[in-house]
């Protein structure tokens, strides 16, 4: 037993490259996978975009005086604030990845706020290439902006009590700097008890005091509706996503599983019946028969009728299971179709340079997974440089766009970009196996 585990280690030392493999390649893909979980910093990069004018930063409501920047301060604790001076510079920040949402505060907030008409709007841009790091992104600037709400909404509710107390029992109010008398219900109920007794002349003079007070209260009225709705919301997020994918969770995960399951389906069969003609030596009576190109079209389409039939098979499945596949056309079918061609190219292209089945086989699996785990990682998990050299990789491989078109086809909506970028991604890899095949095959006459 000593002595063949002696062997054993004698080969790897003389097989560093083998080594190197073993020992590489777990720490890698376990690298890949744990940055493609990953949550990203506990604090997410968030550019703020203050439109308000130096002079308005305080509110009063009811008495209460608010310090917006002292708002500010909590929503800062939770992220990583980027000052910006403009939407259009923080959409640019949000498009390219280096933050993971921008909060535009605009201009007309304390106006809105003081009128207590309608709700402020705040605009919020999200990058949600990562669902799951654009929900975290959400629910911390959701959780902040709920701290405010209540803050203000506490102090609305006040103010609305002030205002029934003025209606109920009547006072003085100021109207674009005028002292205005308001009757009040009790007020309205004396003075038409006085009326009903008098016999005077003071009747008309106290009834019209009375009809004011109505008209005013029905004017006032009238803007019930919008103080209801401040008071629910006095500050509303309107979100808008300006990268990545507009998706549920379960849609993600979904594309990611039938994603991975055609890649592995379509590459090995291209890339093993490939290699396995070629160190058969069928190849070669094949191609004076055939010719290159006819072989590698029969064989891109027999995987991509492999990866459209084992795609399509999990996505049925994983309906009964999760709520994530639309109820209109099956229009998922088409990027199932498209994905499994590009991956069907690139295994041929594997199987064209490895010539051996085994090493082409091992090949689509080592290389693959790493790959696709690349196409997973989001911005703000690594750094720029590693985050724009795993880009560049995963615009070269079909997971990246294959993961889009799957994702926006089980919500029943055609990616036309993915489409085409599978398609050149298709014709790229074959060209290539083409090449490789030039190459003459051993045993052949």
């Amino acid at each position: 037993m000593t002595a063949l585990l002696r062997k054993d280690l004698l080969i790897l030392r003389r097989s560093p490259l083998l080594l190197a493999l073993l020992l590489l390649y777990p720490v890698v893909l376990a690298l890949l996978v744990g940055l493609a979980l990953s949550r990203g910093p506990e604090k997410p990069r968030i550019a703020i975009v203050d439109q308000l004018p130096p002079e308005e930063r305080t509110v009063q409501i009811a008495g209460r005086e608010f310090d917006l920047p002292t708002a500010a301060r909590e929503l800062r604790k939770a992220v990583e604030p980027v000052s910006v001076a403009s939407p259009r510079e923080a959409e640019r920040l949000v498009r390219r990845g280096e933050v993971l949402a921008a909060i535009v505060i605009p201009p007309d907030t304390i106006d809105r706020l003081q009128s207590r008409l309608e709700p402020a709007r705040v605009t919020v841009l999200y990058n949600a290439e990562d669902p799951v790091k654009a929900r975290f992104v959400n629910d911390t600037i959701k959780a902040r902006l709920r701290d405010a709400n209540a803050a203000i909404g506490r102090a609305l509710v006040d103010a609305a009590l002030d205002d029934l107390g003025l209606v109920l029992n009547g006072g003085r109010v100021s109207i674009f700097g005028r002292e205005i008398e308001i009757l009040g219900l009790r007020g309205s109920e004396r003075e038409l008890r006085a009326a009903a007794r008098s016999t005077s002349g003071e009747t008309r003079r106290r009834i019209e005091r009375v009809a004011r007070f109505a008209s005013l209260a029905r004017r006032n009225l009238g803007a019930s509706g919008g103080l209801l709705r401040a008071l629910s919301e006095p500050i509303s997020v309107e979100e808008r996503i300006v990268r990545g994918r507009r998706g549920s969770l379960d849609q993600f995960a979904v594309a990611v599983a039938v994603g991975l399951a055609v890649m592995f389906v379509a590459m090995l069969l291209g890339a093993g019946g490939l290699a396995l003609e070629r160190e058969e030596g069928v190849l070669g009576r094949l191609r004076r028969v055939a010719g290159i190109d006819r072989i590698l079209l029969a064989k891109a389409l027999l995987a991509t009728l492999a990866g459209l039939v084992g795609g399509a098979l999990l996505v049925l499945v994983t309906a009964r299971l999760v709520p994530a596949v639309s109820s209109g056309p099956p229009v998922w079918l088409v990027a199932l179709a498209f994905a499994g061609g590009a991956f069907g190219c690139v295994g041929l292209a594997l199987g064209a340079l490895a010539r051996d089945t085994r090493a082409s086989s091992l090949l689509a699996v080592l290389a693959g997974l790493p790959l696709a785990l690349l196409a997973l990682v989001p911005s703000g998990a690594v750094d720029r440089q590693v985050y724009d050299l795993a880009r560049l990789l995963s615009a070269i491989f079909p997971f990246s766009p294959a993961l889009d078109a799957l994702e926006r086809g089980l919500r029943g909506a055609l990616a036309p970009g993915a489409l085409l970028h599978l398609a050149v991604l298709a014709l790229a890899y074959g060209a290539l196996a083409r090449i490789a095949l030039r190459r003459p095959a051993p045993g052949a006459p």
